[in-house]
């Protein structure tokens, strides 16, 4: 009981701290990790979260390429909301194996794929439903580019709903 209190206070503080690690290109983002670490203030509470493919999709599995799609679209879009395809290549593992040091605590490991497929989800509805948004989008992406990207949030909520991709938040404790 007392360990659910310590992830839930911990989640609400860190919520101010999140570090997305799916905007960091792949070649940069160990380096990126360990500056995360070494500049948080001692006793400092904040998250790292990031999209990584479920362990069975490889290069050469059939899954690879529905599991890829969103984020290449991504790389390629004209907003400034700019991912890549680093979860391709990330896993928890690698990612916990970068922050065992002494930089920080990890407080907990969170898969939030299903809070995340929601979100996207409801940035989706937003896109369909706020005239305003809509017609900023439409003007600078034009209606195919608006359409484009609606179905690119559906497909990546998709995948994280079928288990296909996870997006995971990792709550740590700067020493």
């Amino acid at each position: 009981m007392f360990l659910m209190f310590v992830q839930k206070a911990a989640a609400c503080h860190a919520e101010d701290f999140t570090h997305d690690l799916d905007h960091i290109p792949y070649y940069r983002i160990e380096r990126e990790v360990l500056r995360i670490l070494r500049t948080q203030l001692s006793d400092a509470i904040f998250s790292i979260e990031f999209t990584c493919f479920a362990p069975g999709i490889t290069f050469v599995s059939p899954c690879y390429i529905l599991c890829i799609l969103p984020f290449l679209y991504a790389s390629r879009s004209r907003n400034s909301y700019v991912r890549n395809s680093v979860p391709s290549t990330l896993s928890l593992q690698k990612v916990i194996g970068w922050l065992s040091n002494d930089y920080a605590t990890t407080l907990s490991v969170t898969n939030i794929s299903s809070e995340q497929a929601a979100i996207l989800c409801e940035q989706e509805k937003c896109m369909v439903y706020n005239s305003n948004l809509r017609n900023q989008l439409i003007g600078d992406e034009s209606l195919v580019g608006w359409r484009r990207k609606r179905f690119m949030l559906l497909w990546e909520a998709g995948l994280l709903s079928a288990g296909l991709i996870f997006r995971w938040r990792i709550i740590l404790k700067a020493n």
